[in-house]
């Protein structure tokens, strides 16, 4: 077991690489192996954190809210020189993933594929989380309010969907992302590293075929109430939704 720590999973966390032993016919418990790693020094003993503020209470049902964050990261170990966003979609009430890419960069276009893919997977939901980039809202002064009456192209289609909008003010009220983010920092670079992939379209594979079911097994909370609150969507095209619109004013001759 050390020596496949030292060789293959080094610098792996306790739990991540415990997950792997079973598949090396290895039948140690988390305990015994986290203990024997700190006493040999491989990982360091960390103190208990204390609770410094109570965690907002997630929605009930499915679908109630939703969060869309990105987090560039080297996601990709065989990539160093360059830094990948992972865009994802979280269910707030389940921790539930509907959506998760690798791209180049979280901008418009990028976020309105997300949030179409979900509708068309999942329904309507009631309203999405998000900070307060560009991309989302329009923000007359830095670090100020947003101006809720004054759309964004991702706030317009939301708006036409008739989901509502919901502006974080501090990382603190986004950390259930960053928690999530968190945790995928922590195993996905090591796991794209062990099966060799160096490209974006085979990590974005890999995202969907491997990981995401992992993450849907291990990861997901029970809601409190059963039930959902998304909804059949049976309107316009949602390519028209979800799409640039903007307005012209053209010469009197034409």
């Amino acid at each position: 077991m050390l020596a496949l720590y030292r060789e293959k999973y080094w610098e792996w966390n306790v739990k991540h690489f415990h997950e792997q032993l079973a598949k090396h016919g290895i039948p140690y418990r988390y305990t015994w192996t986290k203990l024997l790693l700190q006493d040999r020094g491989f990982v360091e003993k960390r103190s208990q954190r204390t609770k410094h503020r109570r965690r907002r209470e997630r929605k009930p049902l499915v679908g109630m809210m939703l969060h869309i964050d990105g987090s560039e990261h080297a996601w990709i170990p065989n990539l160093s020189s360059q830094r990948q966003v992972l865009i994802a979609i979280l269910d707030d009430a389940t921790n539930d993933c509907y959506y998760a890419k690798l791209v180049s960069q979280e901008d418009t276009h990028e976020c309105m594929l997300a949030l179409k893919q979900v509708v068309m997977k999942k329904g309507i939901f009631c309203s999405m989380y998000s900070d307060r980039a560009s991309q989302f809202f329009h923000t007359p002064k830095a670090g100020g309010r947003v101006n809720l009456s004054n759309l964004t192209q991702i706030g317009r289609a939301l708006y036409e969907l008739g989901i509502e909008m919901i502006p974080a003010y501090s990382p603190q009220a986004r950390g259930r992302s960053e928690r999530f983010f968190g945790t995928w920092q922590g195993r996905l670079p090591h796991e794209l590293k062990l099966h060799g992939i160096k490209t974006v379209p085979d990590a974005n594979r890999y995202l969907l075929e491997s990981f995401l079911p992992w993450h849907q097994k291990n990861l997901i909370k029970e809601p409190t109430q059963k039930g959902s609150a998304f909804t059949p969507y049976r309107g316009k095209s949602l390519e028209l939704i979800f799409s640039i619109k903007e307005e012209r004013t053209v010469n009197h001759d034409n």
